[in-house]
């Protein structure tokens, strides 16, 4: 979990939070775009379509309370599952970027805007 905060941390633009419910967050524009638990459970923000096109991958699963949705989750339990989390975690935090006034997911027709 360390490594993934200390990529987070080194990306430009992203910056550290507490998010509301404890965990380490991470921010762009102002816009948590995704928050790691301490149980190494990390939950990511994306455009439904993105989330529903990561979950097919297997590179994340849907949300583990929201099911399926803009947001998706990934354990951390194994490195694999960092190397995942980094390439989602990108993702997100470029939409994040590209949306930074949205209240909640970017549009839905994000991926076809460039």
């Amino acid at each position: 979990m360390e490594l993934l905060i200390q990529a987070m941390a080194s990306h430009p633009g992203v910056h550290r939070t507490v998010h509301i419910m404890g965990g380490q967050g991470f921010a762009r524009c102002g816009r948590e775009f995704a928050h790691l638990h301490g149980n190494g459970l990390l939950d990511i923000e994306l455009t439904r379509e993105r989330a529903t096109a990561v979950t097919a991958a297997q590179l994340a699963q849907a949300h583990h309370l929201f099911g399926p949705s803009a947001w998706v989750s990934i354990w951390l339990n194994r490195e694999t599952d960092l190397d995942n989390a980094l390439v989602v975690l990108n993702e997100a935090a470029a939409l994040a970027a590209q949306y930074p006034d949205a209240k909640r997911s970017p549009p839905a027709n994000v991926d076809s805007q460039s």
